[in-house]
């Protein structure tokens, strides 16, 4: 089955609950979440407002603690701008960067190991697949089990 980037789970694609704590991963998923607001009102937004219009935002975004708030604002205000869609391809992106920064890092970590080739090249069939446009869930799913089974014999 082909997803786009946001059906995949980048949770579930890593193993994060089985390396992690749930705290872990939920400040990781955090940090995602405000890294998706801090790009959309930093990078994106200017070059959709007017730049009093952003400056304005921008003032009431440092002195507010309420993201919410202030993207409801911003979706009433301009909803033409189709702020939602423009949150989830942010999203996407940085969701695809990080699971692909994470691998890459997979990969330094068995660095040392013997017959990590075979790994590397299930590594890198991932990160290819990911950086697809229409991703085959399937195969990735089949990519991580065999990654999972191949890091357990190096652990031991």
């Amino acid at each position: 089955m082909y997803v786009s980037m946001s059906e995949i789970d980048l949770v579930e694609v890593l193993n994060l609950d089985k390396s992690m704590s749930v705290g872990e991963v939920e400040t990781i998923l955090d940090s995602l979440s405000k890294e998706t607001y801090f790009r959309f009102l930093f990078e994106e937004l200017p070059k959709l407002l007017k730049k009093k219009d952003y400056e304005e935002i921008n003032e009431r975004y440092k002195t507010s603690d309420d993201i919410d708030e202030l993207m409801d604002e911003l979706v009433d205000r301009w909803p033409n701008l189709h702020i939602e869609f423009r949150l989830q391809i942010i999203s996407n992106t940085i969701k695809k960067e990080f699971i692909v920064n994470y691998l890459n890092e997979m990969k330094s970590d068995y660095k040392d190991s013997l017959n990590k080739d075979s790994l590397y090249l299930d590594i890198d069939k991932l990160i290819v697949e990911i950086n697809k446009e229409q991703i085959n869930k399937d195969l990735c799913w089949k990519i991580k089990e065999e990654m999972g089974k191949k890091i357990n014999i190096l652990n031991k």
